[in-house]
């Protein structure tokens, strides 16, 4: 059976087991895929309705067009699995902007109720590839008030 963007599915999840994660299911968002139709609003209802530290997955090898920064809440969302799949532009734009809550300091000196909140601390985006139009100067991933990023292929 083929599987579409079409309607949101959960499926078990493949990431790293030594990261603790609230959940390891995988929340695939609903979206066209073909690199032509703007896949922004279905990408970012994906991120907004994530809960509770999900991994939003996209599909294999799909190529999804955004046409704004797509914001991605770290509290929500533990990680992108991008299965190969492509965010693509014509925009000079944040493509992914990965946002926490955290505003102070990571280190141990520092006023322990500014640290990192743990369910928003080592976000990661594996197997994505963010493209633009060559002649624009847009940023693929923005991160803020989170700590411990990984990007992965």
């Amino acid at each position: 059976m083929r599987r579409t963007l079409n309607e949101p599915r959960e499926f078990e999840d493949h990431a790293d087991r030594s990261t603790p994660a609230p959940t390891r299911r995988r929340l695939l968002a609903g979206a066209v895929g073909d690199g032509d139709a703007d896949d922004t609003a279905a990408l970012q209802a994906a991120m907004d309705s994530a809960s509770n530290g999900r991994i939003v997955a996209l599909e294999n090898g799909k190529s999804d067009r955004i046409t704004n920064t797509v914001v991605v809440d770290v509290a929500k969302v533990r990680g992108i699995e991008g299965n190969n799949a492509r965010v693509v532009t014509d925009q000079d734009i944040v493509c992914l902007r990965i946002q926490g809550t955290h505003t102070g300091s990571a280190s141990p000196k520092h006023d322990p109720s500014e640290r990192v909140k743990l369910p928003e601390m080592n976000p990661y985006v594996r197997g994505l590839r963010i493209h633009t139009v060559p002649a624009l100067q847009g940023t693929g991933i923005q991160v803020e008030g989170t700590f411990g990023l990984t990007l992965a292929q």
